[in-house]
């Protein structure tokens, strides 16, 4: 037994339950100042999306029959928009389904973009410039607030997210000229295009695919 005072005594499995409290104590401190310490996320100011979106001119269009499941459009999509082969940074996601059957689910563009309507900073806009008014991602302006894939109505969301960056990600057509389509070994891919625009994705009322 140790002696701790003329009072008061502590046995040796006190002692050391005391010492072990002592030790969770001070995890949990040096943890909330770790949390503490942690920059907050960057912000910007709110930034207000147009009142009217041009309709796309052009969306992916998937035969799911004749889909064969490759992944031959998420290598390609990943390996020009970042260089690397890594599906999980693809526009395009080949999902498997609940009776174990998968085919490419494609951004599709749509009529109403919620994503856009989403991002508080401005980051999704139209590719006007291209000529393809495809919704696209501004990396340099992305936040990664998340708010764009949280607002996507398909599951999965059709816009990735780029843990390395922290930015999301999302199908710009490749200017007009769908790679993921062209490398398509069995053709199940195909980009459907109309200078006055295509009704796909979600409109205010249904969604189109």
């Amino acid at each position: 037994m140790i002696k701790i005072s003329e009072n008061k005594s502590l046995t040796r499995r006190d002692f050391v339950k005391g010492l072990a409290l002592g030790a969770v104590a001070g995890v949990i401190g040096g943890a909330a100042g770790a949390v503490a310490l942690r920059p907050p996320p960057p912000e910007a100011p709110p930034v207000e999306p147009p009142v009217e979106v041009p309709l796309s001119k052009g969306v992916l269009v998937v035969d799911g029959n004749i889909c064969g499941q490759c992944g031959t459009c998420e290598t390609f999509c990943s390996i020009i928009n970042d260089g690397v082969s890594a599906p999980a940074l693809a526009r395009i996601q080949v999902v498997p389904t609940l009776d174990f059957d998968a085919e490419a689910d494609p951004c599709l563009q749509c009529v109403e973009p919620k994503c856009l309507r989403a991002c508080p900073v401005g980051a999704i806009s139209i590719d006007e410039a291209a000529g393809t008014n495809a919704r696209v991602v501004d990396e340099e302006i992305c936040i990664g607030c998340y708010r764009c894939l949280e607002a996507c109505p398909f599951d999965p969301a059709r816009v990735r997210f780029d843990t390395e960056k922290q930015v999301a990600v999302k199908c710009n057509l490749c200017g007009g000229d769908p790679q993921c389509v062209k490398f398509c070994p069995s053709g199940a891919l195909k980009y459907y295009t109309n200078p006055d625009g295509v009704l796909s994705g979600y409109t205010t009322r249904t969604l189109v695919v």
